[in-house]
């Protein structure tokens, strides 16, 4: 790489991405953070940092963290009755803005560090990530990065890694790892191989997974034996 990406650089872009995440979104998105920031902390979190720094673009969907937990079915009827929202298994929940999506959970009901048992911190939450690409959150009360050398390191080599590997949708994690090798065309780590291998089970659904996820089968049976294939035979125990 020609630059090496550290800390400071990342920080660097804090008021840029927030015009950047601004920008890209509709108005009653816009007005829903900042209703939603007058309440609590809010966190960005996920692909759309990756993809900021990756030169992405494109803007799917957003992952969005509350510093406490908030009655989103109280703020929907008084505040954005237009929004659709509904409750997901986890005890977050899927808030539709026309088409786009939006997925809302509290940091203590993060999965990973209630079975931890860790503090509801900002350290707590990048290190609950799967993807060593999503070890990254942005504070939009503050405007700025939160990160430590995981998603440095992944600037820097390119390489998708495991940051947390224990994970209650093990279908929908290796379905990701397939999907983001081919579209970011980066390799997987040896450390993220030996997980798929060690993880997969033929009772696996990735039909329901990706129909679920993506709304649609991406990827077929062959290319997903295919690829579980490559993963035990590349991964280095």
């Amino acid at each position: 790489m020609d630059k090496n990406y550290d800390i400071l650089y990342v920080r660097s872009k804090n008021s840029d991405f927030k015009n950047f995440l601004y920008s890209k979104l509709d108005i009653q998105v816009v007005e829903l953070l900042e209703h939603l920031k007058s309440c609590t902390e809010v966190y960005i979190f996920s692909g759309i940092i990756r993809d900021y720094f990756l030169n992405n673009n494109s803007i799917r969907d957003l992952d969005i963290v509350l510093g406490e937990q908030l009655d989103l079915s109280f703020i929907n009827k008084h505040y954005f009755p237009n929004i659709k929202i509904k409750r997901n298994n986890f005890g977050g929940y899927k808030v539709f803005v026309n088409s786009f999506r939006i997925d809302i959970w509290s940091i203590d009901c993060t999965w990973g560090i209630i079975k931890e048992r860790r503090s509801a911190t900002k350290h707590s939450l990048i290190h609950s990530a799967f993807f060593n690409f999503s070890a990254i959150l942005y504070s939009l009360n503050d405007e700025e990065f939160y990160c430590d050398d995981i998603f440095t390191t992944f600037l820097n080599k390119r390489v998708i890694d495991v940051v947390y590997e224990e994970n209650p949708n093990i279908p929908l994690c290796i379905i990701n790892a397939l999907y983001y090798k081919t579209k970011l065309s980066m390799p997987l780590s040896a450390k993220l191989k030996r997980w798929i291998k060690n993880n997969f089970s033929s009772e696996l659904d990735f039909t329901e997974i990706q129909i679920s996820h993506f709304g649609n089968v991406v990827f077929s049976e062959k290319q997903i034996n295919r690829f579980l294939i490559f993963c035990a035979l590349d991964s280095k125990i």
